[in-house]
């Protein structure tokens, strides 16, 4: 089967003219798929022209109309494009800064290109221009696009500095066929989706499979409803109330996403009575380690609302097989298996009987396996679908995770999991595993238990190695708290994590709201805490 790249299906899915993009808030009507292909060949035409010795740009990727042709235009020109994370609430932007500029460096753009609101934040620096997408010049459509060039995106920085993964063209065709091909598209679909394009899922698992569903051989109708991600974050029951309102039938998240939105329900200060999610069919769920409790718990608050549980598709997946890499299929009930057999990884222990959610089987043409002699190791992919390479990576080479094994190359991950009747199962990172007295004893796992507590902020926790064989958590309060009750939160978290998890930490630390590092996009840096916490000792 000949893979089709993102603007060969872009030309494919105009030229049927079945599917429309509305941008919420701010849209009053939707714009048409062909509309996009004109606007982004007027980009791509400007862009030949006015940027013709640009081979790499980069892109602070928001959710608007503009973004979304801009992006398409540039990779029409035959131009690589480097997606870069909207700022995320909340952080420094100081910080936010210095973080875009080192990723323009990796990649070394010649140019970053942002939303007007964007221009006061990110000032012009010595090293590259900065301009807003509305900046470029008009110039006649050239008629056609001219190619289609490469893809970068970074991994997300909270274990280790972010890498630039390049992809192909072919590479995010093949994976989003596989998307496609395991959600089925019906006609009129209704995607809705409240992640920033910056994030791979919103992007490529939304907007790109859309164009895929729209083009041969599906060729469906249908419309895709991006929200703005602030106005989830100050509102979460404003996704669920989206759903309801356009009839949404696709949509994906983080487990965090269904968390917030599950708790907007508890409100009384609004009638959730009148929504109606029957419609919903495929909620994809992933970037982030899975946990039952969470699939349960939205499932319970919804079954009123008439949302169907078997609508919920556990996947797992990371930004080096360009998205997916397995996906429980929609109308299949998701499930949650437990380790059989003690599991021996690096001389460490995995604990029995511990429940993990299962992301389902390998999307087509995806090979799943897993490293070692235990039931749990790394798991290791083969895929068309596969990065390149990391950016920079032959200036500053590393041990390579690829293996060349009977003419096939395989990648090892740090995604520690397993396999059961060939469905993949992911247990934690390795980069996040905490090894206290001989036992695998994953980070997020404790993480899960110290967010539980009131005092503690949502998101804003985490769980590192002390360097003497123990673990600490540092955390940010909820909100400013007097000293007492911090002290006794300590106590409280020490109890609770050695109740449910066996293993107390040496320390239970309060900061500053604000004080953990973090990722253009939010998440924890731990490598940078470690960082901190060192040069406090």
């Amino acid at each position: 089967m000949t893979i089709a790249s993102p603007i060969e299906l872009l030309d494919d899915c105009a030229s049927k003219n079945r599917i429309s993009f509305r941008f919420l808030p701010n849209d009053r009507e939707s714009h048409t798929v062909s509309q996009l292909a004109q606007e982004a060949l007027r980009i791509s035409s400007s862009l030949s022209i006015d940027y013709s010795d640009f081979d790499t740009i980069a892109v602070i990727f928001s959710s608007s109309f503009e973004c979304l042709a801009f992006v398409l235009g540039a990779w029409g020109a035959g131009i690589e494009v480097t997606s870069l994370p909207y700022p995320a609430r909340g952080l420094d932007p100081m910080s936010y800064v210095t973080q875009i500029e080192t990723m323009c460096s990796i990649v070394n753009a010649k140019a970053l290109f942002v939303g007007e609101e964007l221009l006061s934040l990110v000032p012009d620096t010595v090293s590259i221009k900065v301009k807003s997408f509305g900046e470029l010049s008009s110039h006649s459509s050239l008629g056609h696009f001219s190619g289609c060039g490469s893809f970068v995106q970074f991994t997300s920085g909270s274990t280790r500095e972010p890498k630039g993964v390049r992809l192909s063209p072919s590479a995010i065709g093949t994976n989003i066929n596989a998307i496609s091909e395991r959600i089925e598209p019906r006609d009129y679909e209704v995607a809705c989706s409240w992640l920033p394009l910056s994030h791979d899922m919103g992007f490529i698992g939304i907007v790109l499979v859309a164009l895929a569903c729209g083009a041969e051989p599906w060729g469906t109708s249908g419309q895709v409803v991006l929200m703005d991600p602030t106005c989830f974050l100050q509102r979460p029951s404003l996704w669920l109330d989206t759903w309801s309102n356009c009839g949404a039938t696709i949509t994906a998240t983080p487990p965090f996403g269904l968390s917030l939105a599950a708790r907007s329900l508890n409100s009384s200060s609004n009638n959730h009575s009148n929504l109606d999610l029957s419609r919903m069919r495929v909620c994809i769920i992933g970037g982030e380690l899975i946990r039952e409790e969470v699939l349960i718990n939205f499932a319970d608050k919804t079954a009123s609302l008439g949302f169907n549980p078997t609508a919920l598709c556990p996947a797992y997946g990371l930004a080096e097989a360009t998205l997916a890499v397995s996906m429980v299929s929609p109308d299949e009930m998701w499930s949650a298996n437990t380790i059989e057999e003690t599991s021996d990884l690096e001389s460490a222990k995995f604990s029995q009987g511990t429940s993990w959610v299962c992301c389902g089987k390998p999307l087509a043409g995806m090979n799943v396996r897993v490293s070692g002699n235990g039931q749990v190791g790394k798991l290791e992919l083969a895929s068309q679908s596969l990065f390149d390479g990391y950016v920079m990576e032959e200036i500053s080479p590393k041990v390579s995770p690829w293996q060349e094994i009977q003419d096939e190359k395989w990648f090892r991950t740090s995604d520690l999991g397993f396999l059961d009747s060939g469905q993949v199962h992911v247990v934690s990172r390795s980069d996040n595993m905490l090894i206290i007295a001989g036992r695998n004893l994953p980070a997020e796992d404790v993480e899960w238990v110290v967010s539980s507590h009131e005092t503690v902020r949502d998101g804003c926790c985490a769980a590192v190695a002390d360097g003497n064989g123990g673990y600490i958590v540092v955390a940010e309060p909820s909100s400013i708290v007097p000293d007492s009750e911090i002290q006794q939160a300590q106590h409280d978290i020490r109890v609770l994590l050695t109740r449910q998890l066996s293993i107390a930490p040496t320390d239970v630390t309060f900061i500053e709201r604000g004080g953990l590092p973090k990722t253009p996009s939010g998440k924890i840096q731990r490598w940078k805490l470690l960082e901190l916490l060192n040069h406090l000792e």
